[in-house]
C-alpha cells in the first residue's frame, strides 16, 4: 500500500519524532505515535477538545499515528489514539 499524501513540512522551530507504543524513537518512515518539540514559548499547533500529552525534553504529543519521511521533513497521519 503506498503511503499516505503528506501533511506538510515542520516549521523550523520544531521537530518531530515518532515513536512505538512503548515510546522507543523509530527510524524514519517507520509508523507511529507523532511527537513534536518547539523551541518555541509555546506550541504552534492547538487541539480543541483535549489536552496534549508530555515527555522528558518537552515532547508534546496529541495521540497522531503516523510517520515521517526520511528527511523528517514532511509527516503523514495514519490514524489516532483518541
Amino acid at each position: 500500500m503506498a503511503r499516505p499524501p503528506g501533511l506538510g513540512r515542520t516549521a523550523d522551530a520544531g521537530t518531530v519524532m515518532i515513536c512505538d507504543e512503548d515510546g522507543n524513537e523509530l527510524t524514519q518512515g517507520q509508523e507511529g505515535e507523532v511527537w513534536l518539540r518547539t523551541v518555541r514559548d509555546r506550541p504552534t499547533y492547538r487541539y480543541i477538545g483535549a489536552s496534549a500529552r508530555r515527555r522528558e525534553g518537552g515532547w508534546e504529543s496529541l495521540g497522531t499515528w503516523g510517520g515521517s519521511t526520511k528527511t523528517t521533513i514532511c509527516i503523514w497521519v495514519t490514524g489516532s489514539r483518541t
